[in-house]
């Protein structure tokens, strides 16, 4: 998951890059460049989000491993029915 999260974030930041370079042209291209750096930087948040996800979800998974899942009680030399 972390994987995936690191690969958008770098697909976003490339594009946000290269469609930043081309800003400055002319009439329609010029806001195409501009929409597309834009969604290259939503792009770039959402791989991110991910990536924090997942470290969050690697940590939960480790907290939760940590606790006992049975607890043994002994009991020696008692009657438990009459």
């Amino acid at each position: 998951m972390k994987r995936i999260g690191k690969i958008v974030t770098a697909v976003g930041v490339v594009t946000a890059l290269l469609a930043g370079c081309c800003l400055d042209s002319q009439d329609v291209y010029g806001y195409l460049a501009g929409a597309l750096c834009i969604i290259g930087g939503f792009l770039g948040g959402a791989g991110y989000a991910i990536c924090m996800l997942a470290e969050q979800r690697r940590t939960e998974v480790v907290i939760e491993m940590d606790k006992p899942d049975i607890v043994w009680i002994e009991i020696e030399g008692k009657k438990i029915a009459p």
